[in-house]
């Protein structure tokens, strides 16, 4: 298979191309071949416009079999802990719409500006049936432009969306996939709780690692 394997940020993925530099063989400056597949790796930049913009130069001369994004992300909820790694079985875009003047968020949907069940979405998730099968938990996602670090923001979102983990890419990755019909997998290890903002309250090495670790174990198992 040719497996896409993308990241926000080469930090993210810096691990796992240590392990495919002495695993695999380097079949150029992006490409390794792993357990007889070929594995291209691709850094698309922070955020959903430079993940979009990212995947649509993919080379679509030559078919990607599998996609598969990694990366870390913040855990609204205490049932996941520190360096948890997850699977996105959904995922939205959680700040696309108006603020009224009373601080009420109204998303396009109910702005009557898209419809929440026009492919790739249902009832305005973007849904992920993967066809690898894993013993890691299933989450829920939102994608923001702007990270959630005052607890008025983080209230208005947790109560809106009811979602586990929060990141800057997943939708717009997922959104992306379903569109060129791409198989995908969203993978993320929690790095940090989602809450007034302390990074020294943050896990970043312990989540890379098992990020890295549970990645590979996945990859075994394609």
């Amino acid at each position: 298979m040719r497996i896409l394997l993308c990241a926000p940020t080469v930090f993210e993925i810096a691990g796992i191309i240590d392990f495919l530099d002495v695993n695999g063989s380097k079949l150029s400056f992006s490409k390794y071949e792993y357990l007889g597949h070929t594995i291209e790796v691709f850094v698309t930049g922070v955020g959903s416009i430079q993940t979009t913009y990212g995947m649509s130069q993919l080379d679509t001369s030559t078919r990607i079999d599998y996609a598969i994004q990694v990366g870390l992300a913040g855990a609204f909820t205490k049932s996941l802990s520190l360096g948890d790694v997850v699977i996105v079985e959904s995922d939205t875009f959680a700040d696309i719409g108006v603020e009224e003047s009373d601080g009420t968020f109204l998303d396009i949907y109910a702005l009557e500006l898209a419809n929440k069940d026009m492919f790739p979405f249902k009832n305005g998730l973007i849904t992920n049936d993967s066809r690898v099968q894993t013993p890691h938990r299933k989450v829920t996602a939102i994608t923001v432009n702007t990270v959630s670090g005052a607890q008025q923001t983080i209230d208005r979102r947790k109560q809106r969306f009811q979602a586990d983990i929060e990141t800057m890419e997943g939708a717009a990755f997922l959104y992306c996939c379903k569109m060129q019909e791409i198989p995908c997998l969203q993978v993320r290890a929690i790095s940090n709780f989602v809450e007034p903002r302390n990074k020294d309250n943050w896990e970043i090495d312990l989540a890379l690692t098992n990020l890295k670790i549970e990645f590979i174990r996945i990859f075994q198992s394609l």
